[in-house]
């Protein structure tokens, strides 16, 4: 197909188990889990931790898993 690629971005509740489950099962991983926003304030919702992951799914689009660490 000639589609173009696209990114996706999914809420999962743990980033980094997810992504060592997807691993286990073949997934792609092109992102590692990493924070990408610390909020010790709770701006966004309750204090905690953004993280940010990405795998590539079967036509090559990039899909975010982001989950929230509330302490």
């Amino acid at each position: 197909m000639n589609a173009p690629k696209s990114a996706v971005y999914l809420e999962v509740s743990d980033v980094r188990k997810k992504i060592e489950e997807l691993k286990n099962v073949g997934i792609k991983v092109v992102g590692e889990p990493h924070v990408v926003f610390p909020d010790p304030q709770g701006i966004f919702d309750r204090p905690g931790n953004e993280w940010l992951a990405f795998i590539e799914d079967s036509e090559g689009n990039m899909v975010g898993l982001m989950s929230r660490e509330i302490p």
